[in-house]
């Protein structure tokens, strides 16, 4: 049976990528050739939980789901704010109006009441006001924060430095007990 093959910084680097990409563990074994126990040894040193690698594909579909519906949205609110103008501009506006006794009707006017155009248009400020902030959320989303990369490397960083470690605490190990005259299995 062959030695074992040694632990090294790439395997460590391989390892945060391939659970970052949401594969499983069994997968991530089949990928680099390595026994599920070292894997799960090395994982649980690196501070990797596997079974939130499922979760970060439904997460991500979720996500791109939530994308589409703001886009959505964004193009609705945009039509509906145009229709709402184009009222607005018409050569007659048609709005209710009251007459005797209670009764409301449909009335034409060649220029839009005062109270009419002031709701009209603030409805489509507002619809414009949602537009932008859902567009302005998606942007954030796409772009990031500054915590989420400081995070990333403060945990590549852990990862590099435990491999590391462990490879000197593994060389050590192994020279001193041949410096002992004691063979290695």
């Amino acid at each position: 049976m062959p030695p074992p093959r040694q632990w090294t910084a790439d395997d460590a680097r391989r390892l945060v990528e391939l659970h970052a990409s949401g594969v499983t563990m069994a997968v991530c074994c089949e990928k680099m050739q390595r026994s599920a126990s070292t894997i799960q040894r090395r994982s649980r040193e690196a501070g990797i939980v596997w079974n939130g690698a499922i979760k970060v594909q439904g997460v991500q579909t979720k996500a791109v789901t939530n994308a589409e519906r703001r886009q959505e949205l964004v193009e609705r609110m945009t039509k509906y704010s145009a229709g709402l103008l184009d009222r607005l501009e018409a050569d007659t506006f048609e709005d209710l109006a009251k007459g005797a006794y209670g009764s409301e009707s449909m009335v034409k006017f060649k220029v839009p009441p005062t109270k009419s155009v002031q709701q009209l248009t603030a409805s489509v400020r507002n619809l414009l006001q949602t537009a932008s902030e859902l567009e302005r959320l998606e942007q954030l989303h796409n772009s990031g924060s500054a915590l989420d990369d400081w995070l990333k490397g403060m945990v590549r960083e852990r990862i590099m430095n435990t491999s590391r470690t462990s490879d000197a605490e593994s060389t050590g190990d192994r020279n001193a007990s041949l410096g002992n005259g004691e063979l290695q299995a």
